[in-house]
């Protein structure tokens, strides 16, 4: 693919995901004023009128982006993404018990469409992978944000064993990519996110680090980048 290729597909998931981030901050401005008051509208950066005004400017550049750049066979998974997102928030509301897995789905949509382009190697193996880190991921962010969560899989089960079993969810990722690895690099790869994942766990009691846990997390998600190449 060309770099305008790239950018074509791309570009839509960008203003897709940021419509999405959009409308949840938006719906959350009450409740992160709790427990996320650092975030700009409950910290007072942008006004709620500006904050829709953006999100309605990034939906109708969506849509747009979708018609012009997406070929017609590929637009379904697009809007599907899109549509995933815009309900995050009805999801939360009338089925908080599905929440994490719903939401681990709608992110290895864009694997699906990443798989419809000649180049990376999208096999089932990476895409299983991934929905399993988003799984992880979203239930440690749940037991962060727990106090302010009315009703979520992570309190039915109870905060501990929710943390154990996001972390034994990562790891069963990293050991599916171990298994997907082909090269020498990509065993130390998935053997050094395996490790990430233990020293996490390891560190997960002391609650100041849990944010910074997270962030290097995420990090993991760059990494395993090497595993469609």
């Amino acid at each position: 693919m060309t770099v305008g290729e790239s950018l074509a597909a791309a570009v839509p998931i960008l203003l897709i995901f940021m419509a999405g981030y959009t409308i949840n901050n938006l719906h959350d401005a009450e409740k992160d004023a709790v427990i996320h008051p650092e975030r700009p509208l409950p910290a007072g950066h942008i006004s709620i009128r500006a904050a829709a005004a953006i999100f309605f400017t990034v939906i109708t550049l969506t849509l747009l982006s979708i018609k012009i750049l997406v070929p017609a066979p590929a637009a379904y998974l697009y809007l599907l993404l899109l549509v995933g997102l815009m309900n995050y928030n009805y999801i939360v509301l009338y089925f908080p018990l599905l929440k994490n897995a719903v939401m681990a789905a709608i992110g290895i949509i864009p694997m699906l469409i990443l798989a419809r382009f000649p180049g990376p190697h999208v096999s089932i193996a990476v895409t299983t992978a991934l929905f399993l880190f988003l799984l992880g991921m979203e239930m440690l962010s749940d037991t962060i944000d727990a106090h302010g969560d009315p009703y979520t899989l992570v309190k039915t089960i109870g905060i501990n064993r929710a943390v154990s079993i996001a972390f034994c969810v990562k790891m069963l990722a990293d050991v599916t990519l171990l298994l997907a690895a082909s090269d020498r690099f990509g065993y130390l790869l998935a053997a050094l996110l395996c490790l990430m994942d233990l020293l996490a766990w390891w560190a997960w009691h002391r609650q100041a680090l849990r944010r910074r846990i997270m962030r290097v997390l995420g990090s993991q998600l760059g990494l395993g980048l090497y595993f469609l190449l």
